[in-house]
Order: structure tokens, then C-alpha cells, then sequence
């Protein structure tokens, strides 16, 4: 269950329903204990195996029911650069079933950072108002032992300095006019 105490039962609207839970202090404990962990953290890391060119359907149920609306955006609040969790960085750690060359521009996956992450950085992390930093993504670990013990030398000395991980920047919500276009002076 995610909400103690549901606005309405004659229908289902469940962004209503997550700003009333967000206003009534009525998300089931489950839920607010996640939000709670988000608030006192200043970085977070998204770790999964990339699935189906995203995150794993487990994950985006959470990410369905703890981003809640009155809680990273709505009413209020706003989203991207005003959104709930802004002050904090996060980073997406993914690992692939392909090597690194079938997710470029013209590899059979698709650009990895425009097709795949993209969705994940900006839709839902900057959404949110996390500051989204460059992601660390490790190649088929799972089929090159010697590489996956690199690529866990080299994840641990990034996490080491964590600090120094580039942000992605992406425009604020000033940026853009009343239609959500990108003012011609940021272009």
C-alpha cells in the first residue's frame, strides 16, 4: 500500500493521491522512510544492471512511488533546478551486457548517454532536483573478470573523491519561456 489514507475512492488519480499523502503526512511508512533517506542524503547513488535499456522495473517502482508529487515536484515545489531534492548530487552506476562500442552514436545499442541515460538523468534525477553527475558505467563486467576487477579499482577511487565527479549541467527552468521552449538567448 502506498497511501495510509486515500483523498477520494470513487476514482484513482494517483498524482492527486500522492499530494494529498504528501499534504496529510499519510504515505505509508514504507514510502516516507525512503523519502526520509533522500533528505538526509547529500549524494546517492543509483547502482543497477542496465535492463531493457533502463533501470530495472523494481527500481522504477520506486522511483514511481518515492518521487511523489508534493514531495520532488507539484504544487508548491516545482521541478528540474526548483524541484524537492535540489541541494543534492546523484549518480547513476550502471553495468551492460554489451561492450562499450555498441552503445556509441552509431553502435547497435544507440548512444548510451543520449538514448539510455538521458531519460534517466534529466527525466527523473534533474526532475527531482538532484544535480545529476557523470555516470560511472562498467562494460560486460560479467564476461572479463580482469576488467571487472579494474573497474572496481577504478569505481572505488572515483567514489574516494566523489566530490570532484563532474555534474551533468543541464538549462534551469529560467531558461525557458512559457511554452517550455528554450529562450532563443540560451540556444
Amino acid at each position: 500500500m502506498i497511501f495510509s489514507r486515500r483523498r477520494t475512492r470513487i476514482f484513482l488519480k494517483y498524482q492527486l493521491e500522492q499530494g494529498h499523502a504528501a499534504r496529510t503526512n499519510t504515505f505509508s511508512p514504507d514510502i516516507r522512510d525512503e523519502q526520509e533517506k533522500l533528505l538526509w542524503a547529500d549524494f546517492v547513488i543509483f547502482q543497477f544492471p542496465l535492463r531493457w535499456y533502463s533501470v530495472p522495473a523494481i527500481l522504477k517502482g520506486w522511483f514511481d512511488r518515492v518521487f511523489a508529487s508534493g514531495f520532488v515536484y507539484g504544487q508548491g515545489i516545482g521541478r528540474y533546478d526548483k524541484g524537492g531534492l535540489k541541494g543534492r548530487k546523484a549518480m547513476v552506476s550502471t553495468t551492460t551486457g554489451s561492450p562499450r562500442e555498441a552503445f556509441t552514436p552509431y553502435g547497435m545499442d544507440g548512444d548510451i548517454h543520449e538514448k539510455i541515460l538521458y531519460p534517466i538523468h534529466h527525466g527523473m534525477l534533474y526532475f527531482a532536483g538532484f544535480e545529476p553527475v557523470e555516470p560511472f558505467i562498467t562494460w560486460t563486467p560479467a564476461r572479463d573478470e580482469e576488467a571487472r576487477i579494474r573497474y572496481l579499482d577504478e569505481y572505488k577511487k572515483q567514489l574516494q573523491n566523489f566530490s570532484a565527479i563532474p555534474s551533468i549541467l543541464y538549462h534551469p527552468t529560467s531558461h525557458y519561456d512559457e511554452h517550455h521552449q528554450l529562450k532563443t538567448e540560451y540556444r
